[in-house]
This record gives structure tokens, C-alpha cells and sequence, in this order.
């Protein structure tokens, strides 16, 4: 079983979604940008380098002058349910999100 991280993605007030990426596909500056958006969400934190970074590697389009456009939907496929965390080895937990 290969380690994971699971990224908790809110749109508050509205829904959650989850993604568990295997740690093999983070490289460190990802991973660095994973830890500077954990407890942050758009539209209320400042200094959103690691929220930017995520919400283009978990979406599914390229939005005009979208940092990080190169990596846009690089981890979309990585969409879960919440039962299927159950047994994931998890070694990195990220809750960020949008506030709408």
C-alpha cells in the first residue's frame, strides 16, 4: 500500500470534496505549497500561493491568468468519497477550500 495525502477541498457553506493523491505524484514544491494552503481559504486569507496551486490542480479547465495553469487538473483524478479513506495510508492532511 503506497502513502497518500488526503486534501479536503470545501466550498463553504456549500460541499466538500476529497482527494487522497499517492505521496509519489507530489513533487516537494507541491508539497510545500500542499502545507502553505492547509487552513486557508480563498476569499478571506492573503499570501494564497498554495490555495492558487490547488485550485488549479483540481479543477478541470483553465481559467484566463490562472496561476499555476500548467498544473491544471494534474490531480483531479484523484476525487474520492469519504468511504473510501477507510484503510489509506495518509501521511499528510490538507483542509482548504473556497469561501463563497
Amino acid at each position: 500500500m503506497s502513502s497518500t495525502t488526503l486534501i479536503i477541498w470545501q466550498n463553504v457553506p456549500e460541499d466538500c470534496k476529497l482527494y487522497l493523491v499517492p505521496d509519489e505524484k507530489i513533487t516537494p514544491e507541491q508539497r510545500a505549497l500542499i502545507s502553505h494552503a492547509n487552513g486557508k481559504l480563498l476569499n478571506c486569507s492573503e499570501d494564497t500561493d498554495g490555495l492558487d496551486f490547488l485550485l488549479a490542480a483540481l479543477s478541470e479547465s483553465v481559467y484566463e491568468d490562472q496561476p499555476y495553469s500548467e498544473s491544471v487538473g494534474i490531480w483531479k483524478g484523484f476525487a474520492i468519497e469519504a468511504e473510501e479513506v477507510n484503510g489509506a495510508l495518509i501521511t499528510q492532511i490538507c483542509l482548504t477550500g473556497f469561501l463563497l
